[in-house]
């Protein structure tokens, strides 16, 4: 049953390098754990295939509201180390943006929603600050203008 739980929970999350594995609610939030895959591990800088993992960080990464709670992925994301020119580089995933602690999917739902509603209203349906939802709407208009100019 759990695992028919897991394989609706992946279908619905429709993130392709994001596996669930097991889900947790916590504090009025649900976590779900889960690992990466087909994630790139390719030197930015030289190209080169022949990387290392260097160090582990646990990411938790804010996403869609499943029943109503503000809902989490949390997996392990990966510093890897190129062994021909030595750079260290994270994992590029393709569901969220470096350095930043939402997915795009919730960013771009973040920014529908302020279409229509104040930002203090989205705030506290969202139960995020001002600050973090105009942080959102900054970053959701750079992509749409970057889109446009493209």
């Amino acid at each position: 049953m759990l695992s028919c739980l897991i394989m609706e929970l992946n279908d619905i999350l429709e993130i392709r390098q994001f596996k669930g594995l097991r889900l947790e609610r916590k504090a009025g939030e649900i976590l779900v754990w889960g690992k990466l895959k087909d994630v790139e591990s390719v030197c930015p800088r030289c190209g080169e295939e022949a990387v290392k993992p260097h160090q582990y960080y646990e990411k938790r990464v804010r996403h869609l509201s499943i029943l109503n709670q503000p809902t989490y992925l949390c997996f392990i994301h990966t510093l890897q180390r190129c062994l021909a020119c030595n750079r260290h580089f994270m994992e590029k995933v393709n569901f969220m943006d470096s350095q930043r602690q939402y997915t795009r999917v919730y960013e771009r739902h973040v920014y529908e929603m302020c279409r229509g509603q104040s930002i203090s209203r989205v705030a506290e349906m969202e139960h995020l600050s001002r600050d973090e939802v105009k942080g959102l709407l900054k970053k959701s208009w750079f992509r749409a203008t970057e889109k446009s100019s493209a």
